[in-house]
């Protein structure tokens, strides 16, 4: 029988445990603390093992208990424990286990305008201490819902007038209560339960404290999160709601099943798949209404004896009736299902739009092809097998009618000479400047959404830089809720609507393509902030041999000047501009606003410095710059490029020297590390100026611009 291990810590890993432990499976749960041992309970076949485990103590642990090739390991930890999770995925690689990922139910959240979404913690925590330290805010009273783990970040950001209105609900654990007080919460503000609670238990706390501002993680159903959002709504407060990260896996049931059966079934499935084949249709499902399935797709489908894919999809197949189904998608997800129901044979994976566009088909295939032998061709259809426990997998992939096609045909629109993108399950900031930078110089695009707030942003995104045009929505294309509409931007920065939806966004007046992009010095707030002067600037900037996609330290940012001009010639391009003067920090923050520069970061701070306590981290991320810009080193030169240098080869760095001192200095770095293509010009600049009724030139300070690569 094989070996399971369950990090838990979660409802999820109680109520699997019990499952096992009522089935009579032998099993082993590991949770952090001894509080985790007490929800959990004695049993007759479980083992509980207590304290945390980075990567090597998991690998000595299962060793220790005799696990090997084969055996499972189950991770059902909380949703946001991203490190425990990544390292148990390496694990399970490492020694061959087959890892199962328990994936929490999501609820769906309202749209209301009381309610604000956030990609992190740190946005959450930047957001509220924005509002709360507004002194008409500050007494307000708070609820952070989010648990003791990153308690600090509210605590270093919220003034000492805010945190006195503010309320924490953690576990009853002497930990967690001590952690609360360390960090400056009131001992009376300290609401130590254990989740999770009724709508009615969390309404009755919101009134009793007064509160006005929810803090919670989007922990799902057995986080109790949909109580929290329902009181919340009923008493009229603020919700802020930390997005769970994207994650993978396969619901609580299909866990269950897999374990119950397959830990009794382990062996005799793997006698009994040699040299048997399973089929794997990956489908295009077009609209995913089930009507819009090409007839081949249909005729797969009716034929399959396992039917996979989103639940949305799954519910509209009239032609899959008696069919099983599972509402997964994934490639490891799909497999293991497989290689549990060996009478499985054809198996149907069917992926909203065309497999070929924008598709989960790919990550599916790139899957197989990444953790099994390169997947081998044959046949006149091309099809591909991969060899997996013994089962010889035959994949197929058929294509379907995409959201483009169709919204294009409706709207009697080309899209051949249309920019196509996708902010469906994509979204960031990063993509989205990508997008809008493309988009300010085509007249026709196509965008793919996830839903409202994805075209909210879009047409706000058009708005602040500029772009005059209008958006049309295809919502829920060929479903009986199918509508059309042409919206302003205006009108499409507050539109509310759930479902798939599509653009087609027409720019009413494209701006053609700079062959060389460029700003002059007036396009920059000053101050009393020195700038690297125009000429020079864009010749330094032609001496970083910029490519699509590099990573750009600018160091002794002061204006931004060079760091925006960098960043405005490709959104793919990203730049680190560090300034030390707080002055010059605040001004640079201000241009990268005004120029819309989400591609250009700030850090304060010394370089040096902050080279020096981040190199570690730096290398064993493998963070490594593909050019380096040097207006201002303090007098560090050589320390700022010696640290630089041990992140990689192949760096090219351009240094801006005006005064001997800098160019001395420049000199002994160069003879210091000998490096390839150096190159130097002197560059003196004149200027015409009015004086009077006379025209004259005046001249700028002549600038060494240094070039080489390390």
């Amino acid at each position: 029988m094989s070996k399971i291990l369950i990090l838990a810590g979660t409802t999820e890993g109680r109520v699997l445990s019990d499952k096992l432990e009522e089935s009579g499976i032998k099993h082993i749960v590991s949770v952090a603390s001894e509080y985790g041992e007490t929800m959990l309970g004695e049993g007759e076949f479980r083992t509980i093992r207590i304290g945390k485990l980075d990567e090597d103590a998991m690998i000595l642990y299962l060793e220790g208990e005799g696990f090997s090739e084969g055996d499972f390991l189950v991770d059902a930890t909380h949703p946001y424990a991203k490190e425990v999770t990544e390292n148990a995925g390496k694990v399970a690689e490492k020694m061959g286990l087959k890892y199962l990922r328990v994936k929490r139910d999501r609820v769906d959240i309202p749209v209301s305008e009381n309610i604000h979404i956030f990609k992190s913690i740190d946005l959450c925590a930047e957001a509220l201490t924005k509002f709360l330290n507004q002194k008409e805010n500050q007494k307000e009273p708070v609820l952070i819902t989010t648990g003791s783990n990153n308690l600090e970040i509210f605590a270093e950001t919220l003034s000492a007038e805010v945190l006195k209105n503010t309320y924490v609900r953690v576990i009853p654990t002497i930990e967690s209560i001590e952690k609360c007080k360390r960090l400056g919460f009131e001992e009376s503000h300290i609401i130590a339960l254990q989740g999770p609670f009724s709508v009615e238990l969390n309404v009755a706390l919101i009134k009793q404290y007064g509160i006005r501002h929810l803090i919670t993680k989007e922990s799902g159903t057995a986080g109790g999160f949909g109580e929290k959002i329902e009181a919340a709504e009923k008493c009229g407060i603020s919700t802020y709601v930390i997005a769970r990260p994207e994650e993978e896996g396969m619901p609580l049931s299909e866990v269950e099943k897999l374990l119950v059966k397959g830990a009794d079934l382990e062996l005799d499935i793997k006698s009994d798949t040699k040299s048997k084949e399973a089929h794997l249709i990956l489908a295009g499902a077009g609209m995913g209404d089930g009507d819009s399935l090409t007839e081949e797709v249909k005729e797969a489908v009716k034929n399959a004896d396992a039917i996979f894919g989103a639940k949305r999809i799954l519910e509209s197949l009239g032609c899959a009736q008696n069919k099983e189904k599972y509402s997964l998608f994934r490639a490891e997800d799909v497999i293991d299902i497989i290689l549990a129901h060996p009478e499985y044979k054809k198996n149907v994976i069917l992926f909203s739009g065309d497999s070929g566009f924008y598709s989960g088909a790919r990550s599916f295939l790139k899957y197989l092809e990444d953790k099994y032998e390169r997947l081998k061709q044959f046949g006149e259809k091309e099809l591909r097998s991969v060899n997996i426990g013994g089962v010889n997998f035959i994949i197929s992939v058929l294509p379907g009618l995409s959201s483009v096609s169709a919204l294009a045909a409706k709207l009697g629109e080309s899209y051949e000479d249309a920019g196509i993108y996708s902010l469906h399950g994509r979204f960031s900031k990063e993509n989205l400047n990508e997008i809008l930078w493309n988009i300010k110089y085509q007249e026709k695009a196509f965008v793919l959404f996830s839903g409202a707030q994805d075209v909210n942003s879009l047409a706000r995104g058009m708005k602040e830089q500029e772009i005059e045009g209008e958006i049309t929505l295809g919502i829920n294309l060929s479903s009986k809720e199918e509508e059309i509409v042409t919206l302003s931007l205006d009108e499409a920065m507050g539109i509310e609507r759930s479902g798939s939806i599509i653009g087609f966004i027409r720019n009413l007046s494209p701006q053609g393509r700079m062959l060389i992009p460029y700003f002059m010095d007036q396009d920059f707030l000053r101050d009393n902030t020195p700038i690297t002067k125009e000429v020079i600037r864009h010749e330094s900037i032609r001496r970083l041999q910029l490519r699509e996609g590099d990573l750009v330290f600018d160091i002794g940012g002061g204006t931004g000047s060079v760091a925006i001009e960098i960043g405005s010639l490709h959104p793919t391009l990203r730049v680190l501009s560090v300034e030390k003067k707080k002055e010059r920090v605040e001004i640079l923050k201000q241009n990268i606003e005004n120029h819309h520069m989400d591609n250009v970061k700030v850090i304060e701070g010394d370089a040096s410095e902050i080279l020096r306590e981040n190199i570690d981290e730096m290398l064993a991320g493998k963070t490594k710059p593909d050019a380096v810009f040097i207006g201002g080193s303090g007098g560090q030169l050589g320390e700022i490029v010696r640290l630089i240098s041990q992140l990689g080869e192949g760096i090219r760095f351009v240094v801006n020297a005006v005064t001997l001192e800098t160019i001395q200095e420049t000199e002994k770095v160069l003879e210091e590390f000998e490096p390839k293509n150096r190159r130097a010009v002197q560059i003196g600049v004149s200027n015409l100026t009015d004086v009077g009724d006379y025209h004259m030139f005046r001249a700028e300070n002549p600038v060494m611009i240094y070039s080489f690569e390390l």
